[in-house]
């Protein structure tokens, strides 16, 4: 009898100690979940992909696909992925526009100071412009010819006076005096034969060429 209630007070004794041990599992496994997380969040947040910037392995990058028009990709560090954007640099277009299209020829009429110019000399001139007034070292130089009816002297006056006329034309639309030369060639260079009417409206011209 007296061992049995030994054994009782012992069960009794016992039963908050086994209370207070479930309870440490409890909180030990809480312990460690927060752990986990705080680990994965903080210590790997890197790997992330965040926004614009891809994190990927070597083996990895091919399983990705950048639109074609996204600009220049950058590598550095031989981990991560920046995708650049290019801006369109209007003197450079002028330049390379210029550069392509060579010298401009105006055409005129017979016995006149007056230019015959259309669409292209328009888009020459906006070209023109932007590359002038981005650099001012650089010039223009109009080159004056005239057809060979007419005195040596006339024609000479007739080619200054066409080159002087696009010179004029130059600075309303806003480029330096300073950056356009006049050259009066008169009748000694021409392009094409002097004998028909097609032949001397080719020589009854200004060239416009620029200095780079």
């Amino acid at each position: 009898m007296q061992e049995a209630l030994n054994c009782r007070n012992v069960n009794q004794n016992l039963y908050p100690m086994r209370t207070q041990v479930i309870l440490l599992t409890i909180l030990l496994a809480f312990w460690m979940a927060g752990c986990s997380y705080y680990y994965v969040s903080k210590v790997r947040g890197s790997e992330v992909f965040m926004f614009s910037t891809i994190m990927v392995d070597d083996e990895e990058i091919g399983l990705y696909h950048l639109p074609e028009n996204s600009g220049k990709i950058n590598r550095s560090s031989g981990r991560t992925l920046a995708i650049e954007t290019r801006t369109p640099d209007p003197v450079s277009n002028a330049l390379q526009y210029l550069e392509k299209s060579g010298p401009m020829t105006v055409y005129f009429g017979f016995a006149s100071a007056e230019a015959e110019t259309g669409e292209e000399f328009q888009r020459y001139l906006e070209n023109l412009i932007v590359y002038l007034n981005n650099n001012q070292g650089k010039k223009v130089i109009l080159y004056g010819h005239a057809d060979n009816r007419g005195s040596e002297g006339a024609n000479f006056d007739y080619s200054l006076r066409r080159a002087e006329h696009i010179k004029t034309k130059l600075i309303e639309v806003g480029i330096d005096e300073f950056q356009i030369r006049v050259e009066a060639m008169g009748d000694e260079f021409p392009i094409a034969s002097n004998d028909t009417p097609e032949g001397r409206k080719m020589n009854r011209r200004v060239e416009m060429s620029l200095i780079i």
